[in-house]
């Protein structure tokens, strides 16, 4: 009986003992390198990509902890995927069973301005081109991560990012991640970022989206866009960035907000100006760094006017405006609506004689745009007031040939010969009202608002040109504005004016 009690025993004691043992065994094989160089076997033939991994920690029979896990390029070129900690355990409460990864500290790159056109896609097919739902993955954690993604005109990367990531059955995979930083600046308030993807029959990026807190317009990351990097100005609101086609495209809407216009120089066709822009972007669509699409609202303030008349080949008569814009719409190269009001001063009326005739004026012109309505890049209405003011120091002239020249143009008329050289203007002005494809020239002073030119002669102030009586046909001036714009010269605005300027100003009985 003792005997076959002590047989028992130990068969008990060699059955218990071997399931521990060979338990201990295993267990000591999962945290063994032998483990760790055969997991990072099996994660290289699965992403196709050299990967590396430290060491493997099991935390019950279904889950473990692989540390320093890291991706390579091929040959190990660059880093593509480097993560701290990461977790493989079933996902609780999925339908149908899953599993869940999450990742804690680490990194993923891609960079199509380092790589190759061949590496950036090699990377993307590699580590998102699986079919997710097959390998029973239903969610990625990420804590604490750094994000680096360049593809051609967008920048995106981020310090310190939590989210998630969902793959659902049907294959479309969802990213939200929120950070504090962009582009190596710290917002101060939470950046939120939105991704969508499918990663079957070849990875496709359908959008990535920054919701941002108001930034500088520098982290956008949009310099290669622009064609520098803006100095100046921020940003608040949302950018999308999509690939479609092998078109690379970026969505803009929010407030854009004391960005010099010189910074916008890559979008802005024959050069750039100068001037600050404060807007409101309802909808705009970059497509291969060109603008095809831009709603917007907003005003432009201090925009100096000597660049836009070296480009137009007029001299330089300084003056700087300043336009509201009440609603705009901009459709590839053509303005399909623009409604805007504004001002310009500070012209030197003495620059701007020569292009008027012969002799000189002093003082400084104003313009004042009430209204100004474009649609599909014709001026729809218009009306504006254009004054010329004396100096601050002294009086307005106007020489007496220069005067006799445009009196007798528009006028038909032959001033006497005791007229002074100079001739103090009084007042001098006209409004211009635009309707359609006509237009008529006003008066902005004197008897009824009809007078255009009223001069200083021996102490009495006397009217000598008045508004005409009569519509005028607005499409010439625009044609030869239209052919002229980058090559205008002084003498052919002068033909310009001679040939059609309005005639048939007449005094009033």
């Amino acid at each position: 009986m003792l005997r076959r009690r002590w047989i028992l025993l130990w068969l008990a004691l060699i059955v218990v003992g071997g399931t521990l043992a060979a338990t201990l065994t295993y267990g000591l094989y999962l945290r063994s390198g032998f483990y760790a160089t055969a997991t990072s076997a099996a994660l290289s033939e699965f992403f196709g990509l050299p990967a590396e991994v430290g060491s493997v920690v099991p935390l019950d029979l279904h889950s473990r902890l692989l540390r320093d896990v890291t991706v390579w390029l091929p040959n190990k070129r660059e880093q593509v995927f480097y993560g701290q900690e990461n977790i493989w355990q079933p996902k609780r409460g999925s339908e149908p069973p899953g599993y869940e990864l999450r990742v804690q500290g680490g990194e993923f790159v891609i960079d199509s301005d380092k790589w190759g056109a061949d590496d950036y896609r090699l990377v993307l097919e590699s580590g998102l081109g699986h079919d997710f739902a097959a390998l029973g993955l239903r969610r990625v954690e990420l804590l604490d991560w750094d994000v680096i993604w360049r593809a051609g005109y967008f920048r995106l990367s981020t310090r310190e990012a939590n989210g998630t990531v969902i793959l659902q059955e049907d294959g479309l995979g969802q990213a939200s991640l929120v950070t504090r930083w962009l582009n190596e600046h710290n917002a101060g308030a939470p950046i939120h970022i939105y991704a969508r993807f499918r990663p079957q029959q070849g990875v496709r990026i359908e959008q990535v989206t920054l919701d941002v807190p108001r930034i500088s317009l520098q982290a956008l990351g949009l310099e290669k866009m622009l064609g520098k990097q803006p100095a100046q100005g921020d940003f608040l609101g949302k950018a999308s960035y999509r690939e479609d086609d092998g078109s690379e495209s970026v969505e803009l809407s929010g407030l854009v907000d004391g960005v010099q216009l010189e910074d916008l120089s890559g979008l802005l066709p024959n050069g750039s100006l100068r001037g600050r822009v404060s807007v409101r972007i309802d909808e705009g669509l970059i497509r291969d760094g060109r603008l095809e699409r831009l709603r917007f609202r907003g005003r432009i303030d201090d925009v100096e006017l000597a660049p836009l008349a070296r480009i137009t080949g007029l001299p330089d008569a300084g003056g700087r405006a300043t336009l509201f814009v009440h609603q705009g719409e901009i459709i590839g190269e053509s303005i399909s609506w623009l409604s805007l009001s504004g001002k310009i001063d500070s012209v030197s009326l003495e620059s701007l004689g020569p292009l008027i005739g012969r002799g000189r004026i002093t003082g400084s012109l104003r313009v004042e745009v009430p209204r100004l309505v474009v649609a599909n890049d014709h001026i729809d209405s218009a009306e504006l007031r254009i004054i010329a003011e004396p100096p601050a120091e002294g009086m307005g002239l106007i020489s007496r040939e220069l005067l006799s020249e445009i009196t007798e143009r528009l006028a038909g008329l032959t001033l006497p010969e005791f007229l002074p050289e100079d001739v103090e203007y009084a007042e001098l002005g006209a409004r211009v009202v635009i309707e359609g494809d006509t237009f008529r020239v006003l008066g902005t002073h004197g008897p009824r608002n009809t007078t255009l030119l009223t001069v200083r002669i021996l102490g009495k102030e006397v009217g000598v040109l008045f508004q005409p009586a009569r519509n005028y046909d607005l499409q010439p001036v625009l044609d030869w504005l239209g052919q002229q714009a980058e090559q205008v010269k002084p003498e052919q605005i002068r033909r310009w004016w001679e040939s059609h300027v309005p005639t048939g100003l007449v005094l009033p009985p």
